[in-house]
């Protein structure tokens, strides 16, 4: 099965549901990149293959945000 977005996505956030987003886009061969106020979860996330850091000279298509509503 093919992805059905083209480009980079940045996620917003990388706790549970940021971190799975990204594994599945991943698994779909999506450029990922990922970030999270917390150093330590943005680690973890990218440690897992989650995502990368995000770079200046990326062009992001999507950003996703899964943070908290407060």
């Amino acid at each position: 099965m093919s992805p059905r977005t083209t480009g980079q996505v940045h996620i917003i956030g990388a706790g549970l549901l940021g971190t799975s987003i990204g594994l599945a886009l991943r698994q779909q061969n999506v450029d990922v990149s990922i970030a999270d106020a917390s150093p330590a979860n943005e680690s973890l996330a990218i440690d897992f293959a989650a995502g990368r850091k995000l770079e200046a000279k990326d062009h992001v298509s999507l950003v996703v945000v899964c943070v908290p509503p407060m």
